[in-house]
């Protein structure tokens, strides 16, 4: 079901707590990025590990994730966020890309296209319409509306920077690969997003600012290669 804008629980709390302390006295912190990333990583090889088959539908659908849906709730497995529940609110976009990042590592020995120009072009899920009255056609309050909005500001920039990602992986498909053989995080993978960097600039739509970092880019840009490199495949996508 493309296009409808998910209810707010859609996004998963994560609190990071420190390890260090006795379980009785643990508390709950506000996440640096980089347990934020290790908390994405540790997501989407547990829920890879899991439920490849799940995981690799729901990358290559291009749908929105639905975690009230039977496959969505098999998708946010408590087991899998485990000991790395942090306050930092990840929007399906954000795990889309981690379990993208696994199933790409998974099966790296198999993804091996860097050239797309066979490949249709990817298709995205749209946000439902902003409402501005309920079913029985009584107005909203602001505050219901509001909040309409800002999810659907959110799932228009998700998608934005999906078909970003598109562009960049045609253009650059063997960087991206490279990139995503990197370790998450790391000196390697800097290096690696400077080579990817050039393609970047011819992505952008103009007048449209899209906002992304290291570990946004890198998901972004992981769905996107697993999708494009799957549809590649004689077969498919790798299993």
């Amino acid at each position: 079901r493309g296009g409808r804008v998910k209810p707010l629980y859609a996004l998963l709390a994560v609190t990071v707590l420190a390890a260090s302390q006795p379980a009785t006295a643990r508390s709950a912190r506000v996440a640096d990025p980089a347990e934020i990333r290790a908390a994405l990583n540790f997501y989407g090889t547990c829920i890879v590990k899991r439920e490849g088959e799940i995981a690799s539908k729901s990358v290559l659908s291009g749908e929105f994730l639905d975690p009230r849906s039977d496959e969505g709730k098999r998708l946010v497995q408590k087991e899998c966020l485990a000991d790395r529940v942090t306050v930092a609110r990840f929007p399906d976009a954000a795990l889309k890309g981690a379990m993208a990042d696994a199933l790409v590592t998974r099966s790296l020995d198999r993804l091996t296209a860097t050239s797309f120009d066979g490949v249709p072009a990817l298709t995205y899920a749209a946000p439902w319409p902003v409402r501005l009255t309920d079913r029985n056609g009584s107005a909203l309050p602001p505050e219901r509306i509001e909040a309409q909005q800002r999810k659907y500001d959110e799932k228009l920039g998700e998608v934005a920077r999906a078909k970003m990602a598109e562009c960049v992986t045609r253009a650059a498909g063997a960087p991206v690969r490279a990139l995503l053989a990197t370790p998450a995080a790391s000196p390697a993978e800097l290096a690696a997003l400077q080579a990817v960097a050039p393609s970047l600039a011819g992505c952008l739509p103009a007048g449209q600012t899209i906002g992304f970092d290291r570990m946004t880019l890198r998901g972004a840009l992981a769905v996107a290669y697993y999708r494009l490199a799957s549809a590649a495949q004689p077969t498919g996508a790798a299993q």
